[in-house]
């Protein structure tokens, strides 16, 4: 049985001399301005979430984040140009429509990393699509 990280606003995204880390996780710079700016807005999120199996079972994926919004959890879909080349997003958008279709998570969220490319235009960005 895996137990999940829940994230809580304490500075538990940083930068290392070989990358960026939510704690403890790779990441990307744009998913690290992301974590920064959920712990900024006293959100509650997981990182790299398990969906369906994950990436040990077929048609599984693992969502970026998912938000903890209530009364349903908010898929939150970071799509940066490398990780998320055309084959994936499908892939990810069909795992996606999945969750939603049984109910279980709030309307995914899909930001592009063109609108994350400082803290200031992340915040903004991720502000204005989770609507808080």
């Amino acid at each position: 049985m895996r137990t999940l990280k829940i994230m809580s606003p304490s500075s538990l995204a940083s930068t290392t001399d070989v990358g960026y880390t939510i704690a403890g996780s790779d990441a990307t710079d744009i998913e690290w301005r992301v974590a920064v700016v959920l712990e900024r807005l006293g959100l509650f999120f997981i990182f790299q979430y398990a969906l369906m199996g994950g990436r040990s079972t077929r048609g599984g994926i693992v969502l970026d984040f998912l938000v903890l919004t209530d009364p349903l959890s908010t898929p939150l879909d970071i799509r940066g140009e490398y990780y998320h080349q055309p084959q994936q997003r499908t892939e990810d958008d069909l795992g996606l429509a999945l969750a939603m279709s049984r109910g279980h998570f709030a309307p995914p969220v899909v930001i592009y990393g063109s609108e994350l490319q400082s803290m200031e235009q992340a915040y903004s960005t991720v502000k204005r699509e989770l609507r808080v």
